[in-house]
């Protein structure tokens, strides 16, 4: 017993995946994303180190604040200490070690 199918009819398909402008846009997708990727990572290490100096910065420059202060109430202090014993106060010029001369004057 023979059974005919009739006739059969091939139609070719081209698949969308396979054809050389999808390939070639997907690649440009992914190179697209690729550097999206990397100006957004060099975005935020850019603020990242902007921040940091600026907290660097602001330390240096409170550790100076602090370092001034001190150094004026030590001089004050020395100030106080010569104008209330006169007797630590010489008119003779004191010679440093880069050979200049101070003299120190103290009026009370």
């Amino acid at each position: 017993m023979k059974t005919s199918l009739g006739s059969v009819k091939t139609i070719p398909v081209m698949l969308e995946a396979t054809s050389p402008g999808r390939r070639a846009k997907n690649g440009s997708t992914l190179m697209m994303v690729m550097m999206l990727i990397m100006v957004v990572g060099f975005m935020l290490g850019s603020l990242y180190f902007g921040a940091s100096q600026r907290t660097f910065s602001l330390v240096r420059h409170s550790n100076r604040t602090k370092a001034l202060t001190i150094a004026e109430a030590g001089l004050g202090d020395a100030f106080s200490q010569l104008a209330a014993d006169h007797s630590l106060v010489s008119n003779d010029p004191m010679i440093t070690n880069d050979n200049s001369m101070i003299n120190l004057i103290i009026t009370a």
